[in-house]
């Protein structure tokens, strides 16, 4: 009776052709284990605390706060979530005085700064908050200047001082033409300022396609539909008629601008 080749086997007796997959997989175990006991650095630390504050985890918050608290350089750092979480629990007066004490790292400060005039502008100290945000502006880099520039525009705005305002939010557009939130404000100062025509110019460029009309604020329509019955010709009205009534929330814009359009000439 023939038999057949005897399997080669280690001499804990397991094959050796099954060594190769276990010892595979047990250095991938390794590799795993040795990743995930790999310190977050002070950098990871900072960036997922500012994670957690924006989604409001409070718990994973003070976790990595309190664990970023470990590193004497990051002082600041700590400094500055614990004013942003302060700000959000509208405890404006203490987030102020933290802001105040962060703006001192100048790697953070341009950020800072911008969180400190929106607390002072909460708190009514309107003054403050302008020399706040011109400061911001001038520690401000790349997006960070047209986001510090549109804060100013807003106080600005906020005051009644239109024509500053308005000013601020040109130097946006020069710099980025496709703003839509500094667009939108301008054309509704142009409005309130009764420049119903230019108005209608800033509000026609951020309605110019169905994509455009979907992501603006649903203001822009009525405001645009209220300039146009103002100074807008026929063709005008029948065209913004034709293209956006049915999202006109307002029943006498609506209606109005309906009436015009069916009036005889």
């Amino acid at each position: 009776m023939s038999q057949g080749k005897p399997t080669s086997r280690v001499s804990n007796g397991i094959p050796w052709w099954l060594l190769v997959p276990v010892s595979v997989v047990a250095v991938i175990v390794v590799l795993i284990a040795g990743l995930s006991s790999i310190p977050d650095t002070p950098d990871d630390l900072y960036r997922q605390a500012q994670e957690a504050l924006t989604t409001s985890d409070k718990a994973d918050f003070t976790k990595k706060l309190n664990r970023l608290k470990a590193f004497p350089d990051y002082k600041a750092k700590v400094t500055f979530l614990e004013g942003q979480e302060a700000a959000r629990q509208s405890r404006d007066p203490r987030a102020a005085k933290l802001f105040k004490i962060a703006a001192e790292d100048e790697s953070i400060r341009a950020e800072v700064l911008e969180q400190l005039g929106k607390s002072q502008m909460r708190m009514g100290d309107l003054t403050g908050a302008i020399a706040t945000n011109e400061a911001a502006i001038s520690e401000a880099v790349g997006e960070n200047i047209i986001e510090a520039r549109y804060n100013l525009a807003q106080l600005y705005y906020s005051m009644g001082t239109y024509g500053l305002a308005e000013k601020t939010l040109d130097t946006i557009l020069e710099i980025d033409a496709k703003n839509q939130l500094a667009r939108t404000l301008r054309g509704g100062i142009r409005k309130e300022r009764g420049r119903h025509r230019e108005a209608i110019d800033d509000f026609q460029l951020l309605l110019q396609t169905p994509g455009d009309r979907a992501s603006v604020n649903p203001q822009v329509l009525l405001d645009c539909g209220e300039a146009l019955l103002r100074v807008g010709s026929d063709e005008e009205l029948a065209r913004f008629v034709d293209e956006n009534i049915d999202s006109v929330s307002d029943l006498d814009v609506k209606g109005l601008s309906l009436i015009h359009i069916s009036e005889p000439t």
